[in-house]
This record gives structure tokens, C-alpha cells and sequence, in this order.
């Protein structure tokens, strides 16, 4: 990204940070994944404005990402698919939150526990470019299934007293389990095109 590059050589120019090869590719590399995320939490923001209401992006925002962090998910292979892949996983949560807003505790009950499953079986979803040990994977996990836990106390407690911030929670939750499902699919699909191609 060029924004990122062009950082990253300002803060070497002033001696901010050291002016080495290895250095500088390290601290651009940070920062287009700063940018990047910023991006995307802009295209969420933007839509939930026209969608929902800022309060309901912001909400999305902080359970999906408080949760991804730990459980993994889907992750493009560039930013712009990066960027199309949230604008969808948003898209797909309105439509979730709307059908719930005639729901009653039957199809909320039933529909978290049914995504709870994808979290238990395949969470986390490591990042090939960010590997993990068996023991950072076993403390991802155990913090994807506390926070997702807690999430979901807090959207039944809205619930319970009547605040569509439950409802937007439980959609979130949703669509972190659907990302999940979604990113295990892609890594099926390229395992047997790799088998297939031979490599």
C-alpha cells in the first residue's frame, strides 16, 4: 500500500525509526494493516449510517472484532477483496438483525446455540501469515469462546429488557460463526485445488 510505504519512509527521514531494509519493511507492513483495518471499519461505519444507525455499526464493530481477534475467520487475499468481503459480512449481518426484530426468544435460543457449534469445532482459524503454537491456539480459543460467551449474556440481558442492542449482539454473533463456516469452506476448496494441481 502506497500510503503505508510513504509512512514509513517519512519516519525514517526524521529518524523516528531505524533506516534499514528490514526495518522499514516491518513498520510498512504494520502500517498497511492499520490502514487497512481502518478502511474497513470505515466501510462498516458508513453503512451502518445508512443501513441502521452509527450505534449499530459501532456495536457490530466491537463484538466482531473482539471475538475475531481470538476465534480467526476469513481473510482475503488482498485489501480490496478484504474491504468487499466486510461490506458483505455487513450486508448479510442487516439482513440477520432485520429478521430478528419479529423474533422471539425460541429463534434466538435455537440460533445462537447452532452457532456456537462452529466456534467449538473449528476456532481458531489461524491466518497462514500469522502462525500459532499449540499453546497460543488453545488460549485463542478459550478467549474466543469467553468473549463469545459474554456477548451473548449481554445480548440476552438486552433482551430481557427490551433493547434492540440484543439483537443487534446476537447478529453479530451470527455472522462471526458464518465467517468461520465461510473460511473453512475457502480452505477446503484450495486444499483439493492444490491437490488437484499437484502441489
Amino acid at each position: 500500500m502506497y500510503i503505508a510505504k510513504r509512512m514509513t519512509a517519512f519516519l525514517a527521514g526524521r529518524g523516528i525509526i531505524p533506516d534499514d531494509r528490514q526495518t522499514k519493511e516491518i513498520y510498512a507492513y504494520g502500517l498497511e494493516l492499520i490502514f487497512g483495518d481502518l478502511v474497513n471499519f470505515a466501510i462498516v461505519l458508513l453503512m451502518s449510517l445508512v443501513l441502521q444507525g452509527i450505534g449499530t455499526g459501532i456495536l457490530y464493530l466491537l463484538c466482531f472484532v473482539s471475538v475475531r481477534l481470538f476465534s480467526g475467520g476469513f481473510h482475503a487475499k488482498t485489501h480490496l477483496r478484504c474491504g468487499l468481503a466486510m461490506a458483505v459480512f455487513y450486508l448479510l449481518f442487516s439482513v440477520i438483525c432485520e429478521g430478528l426484530s419479529a423474533a422471539g426468544a425460541e429463534v434466538l435460543a435455537a440460533g445462537t446455540t447452532l452457532a456456537y457449534i462452529p466456534l467449538l469445532i473449528c476456532a481458531p482459524i489461524v491466518n497462514e501469515n500469522r502462525p500459532l503454537d499449540d499453546d497460543a491456539r488453545r488460549k485463542n480459543r478459550r478467549r474466543a469462546i469467553v468473549l463469545y460467551t459474554l456477548w451473548t449474556a449481554s445480548a440476552a440481558c438486552c433482551i430481557i429488557f427490551g433493547m434492540q442492542a440484543g439483537r443487534v449482539l446476537f447478529s453479530a454473533l451470527w455472522i462471526i460463526s458464518i465467517n468461520i463456516v465461510f473460511a473453512r469452506y475457502v480452505r477446503f476448496k484450495e486444499g483439493n485445488e492444490k491437490d488437484e494441481k499437484g502441489y
